[in-house]
């Protein structure tokens, strides 16, 4: 695969769109070798099994390299550097696509791109589709019954006033309304981000994810 000119890209967003994977080609116009850099190593296993099964169907050769976790932008680099790159990687959504567009192959004309039934599943940039979800991830509160009980609130919080209000309760009856560990710092990042999505109607999720991307949420000093 030296000298390829486009890669297939898969992508994934911090807070809503995980990221995206594409099938190569047609099995029965396979040829060559499929080389995959998996974002996940959690889920390394199960792409090793996958990429057996493929080769015994197809004659095609696919390896997968899992990057360590925390390390897959280094490693995406180191890879892209070399003659052998990969043929399917993963981007940080609209955020990392800003990155890497240079090495996608738009997918706008192939067949696995007509099988998405939205394109809120596409990671597209004006016409082009650079990408496809294969996983969506989520991300929630988790509230405490006794401690809403003892403050008086009776119904969850359905949007911003409401839970600003029932924070104020928490507080009136000597609760501390959130807690995070913060080991990983990143998952502040999404919660946060689901919070400016829900404040403000007015800024779109792109512009969201430009914001939110590399900003420390609190002081490094």
């Amino acid at each position: 695969m030296k000298n390829m000119k486009k890669y297939f890209a898969a992508a994934m967003s911090a807070a809503m769109v995980a990221g995206l994977a594409v099938v190569p080609t047609q099995a029965e116009e396979a040829k060559g070798s499929v080389y995959y850099l998996n974002f996940k190593p959690e889920q390394a296993t199960q792409w090793e099994d996958l990429a057996k099964i493929y080769t015994e169907q197809t004659g095609v050769e696919v390896n997968v390299l899992t990057a360590a976790s925390g390390t897959y932008e280094s490693t995406l680099k180191s890879e892209m550097a070399k003659d052998e790159v990969p043929t399917l990687f993963q981007v940080n959504g609209p955020v990392g696509l800003a990155t890497w567009k240079d090495y996608c192959l738009d997918l706008k004309d192939s067949d696995v791109y007509s099988h998405l039934k939205s394109d809120d599943f596409a990671l597209k940039d004006g016409d082009s589709v650079y990408g496809l979800a294969y996983v969506i991830e989520t991300y929630g509160l988790i509230y405490n019954k006794d401690c809403f009980e003892k403050a008086g609130i009776d119904k969850l919080p359905t949007n911003m006033d409401e839970l600003e209000e029932a924070c104020k309760k928490l507080k009136d009856a000597g609760i501390t309304p959130f807690a995070l560990a913060a080991k990983e710092t990143w998952v502040l990042g999404q919660v946060a981000t689901h919070f400016m999505i829900s404040y403000s109607s007015s800024v779109s999720l792109p512009s969201l994810f430009r914001m939110c991307s590399g900003i420390p949420i609190f002081p490094t000093s």
